[in-house]
């Protein structure tokens, strides 16, 4: 068993306030007390002992066996601070990884057309892909069937995440859909109201029937090439190419207009 003095240089670590650490420790020390109570013992405001009181039940931390939440309050499990911990260590791998990119990509002839690129199982595939709808862009340019990837693995909530930071960031989509499906149609649903709805035009363009799914951006030289590997999963090739980024940006909205 942890001592409370241990336990709150872990918490320190992990990044909470004072006050929510303080909050944190009362309450599991004194099982089925009040926000009063709090307040009266660690001499914090009742403003302040809300606030981490709202944090640390928004972790999961916390919580009251009471219809009134400021009272009967006891300390809940770790889960919900672990998995904000393990959130953001995966983020910090990853951008680990893009600044040893970055880092490699030095090494290479200045004047050579690709700058890098880089082979990717299906699990960076998928984090760089977020990656990608965080970053800071005008339009994204879309080529390939989304029912092959998704008969491998669901990564339609993959897909609605980007969607949800390419609105936020204000990008527009266009896409060019070789197959049709229910994967599809629960993203897309060919320029009316879903597609209006989240800025986006869309167009079957079913002359090619490889499994690909093919990401440019206007705003950098990204492209994304995502196929599958010899043993059936997904992987992408991930380069940074000015001419080929111009190529695919053309023939995907040449295709869808």
């Amino acid at each position: 068993m942890f001592s409370l003095s241990r336990i709150q240089s872990f918490l320190q670590r992990a990044n909470l306030s004072e006050a929510e650490i303080q909050l944190y420790l009362y309450i599991l020390g004194n099982p089925g007390c009040n926000v009063a109570d709090a307040c009266r013992k660690l001499k914090i405001s009742k403003s302040t002992i809300y606030r981490a009181f709202e944090k640390l039940s928004s972790l999961e931390m916390v919580n009251s066996k009471s219809n009134k939440w400021e009272t009967e309050l006891h300390a809940n499990s770790l889960h919900g601070l672990i998995k904000i911990l393990e959130n953001e260590q995966r983020k910090n791998r990853r951008l680990i990884e893009m600044l040893k990119t970055v880092e490699s990509r030095k090494l290479l002839h200045h004047n050579s057309q690709i700058s890098g690129m880089e082979i990717l199982d299906e699990e960076e595939t998928i984090e760089r892909y977020i990656d990608l709808s965080e970053m800071k862009w005008n339009s994204v340019f879309v080529f390939g069937s989304w029912e092959d990837f998704n008969n491998v693995r669901n990564i339609i909530p993959t897909e609605q995440k980007f969607i949800n930071n390419r609105i936020k960031n204000g990008g527009k989509a266009f896409v060019a859909i070789t197959k049709d499906g229910p994967a599809t149609r629960e993203i897309i649903d060919f320029n009316h109201e879903i597609d209006k709805k989240e800025e986006r035009v869309s167009k079957k363009a079913e002359f090619y029937q490889k499994p690909v799914w093919v990401n440019v951006f206007d705003g950098n030289n990204y492209v994304s090439l995502w196929n599958f590997n010899s043993h059936g999963r997904i992987a992408s090739t991930f380069i940074e190419s000015a001419p080929l980024a111009e190529f695919y940006r053309n023939f995907i909205y040449k295709t869808i207009v």
